[in-house]
């Protein structure tokens, strides 16, 4: 996830990273962090605020795709 920089000089917009997400399809794309270089909560935020998306799919993202491949009960 490129949400610590967006916004800088060549990254791409909410609405790209979004469109890529839904080429790829929602359910094959997990957050991820470089914890503690990058803030967490910030990266949640940046996902929750992607444009295009439905809550459900941005809750996958957030953590229910990876507890399903992971094979975790949330």
């Amino acid at each position: 996830m490129a949400g610590e920089w967006l916004g800088a000089m060549q990254a791409p917009t909410r609405e790209e990273i979004a469109e890529v997400i839904r080429t790829v399809g929602p359910d094959r794309v997990m957050m991820g962090s470089d914890f503690p270089w990058c803030d967490i909560d910030h990266t949640v935020d940046v996902v929750l605020d992607l444009p295009g998306l439905t809550s459900a799919e941005k809750h996958a993202i957030i953590g229910e795709n990876a507890a399903r491949f992971f094979q975790l009960s949330i």
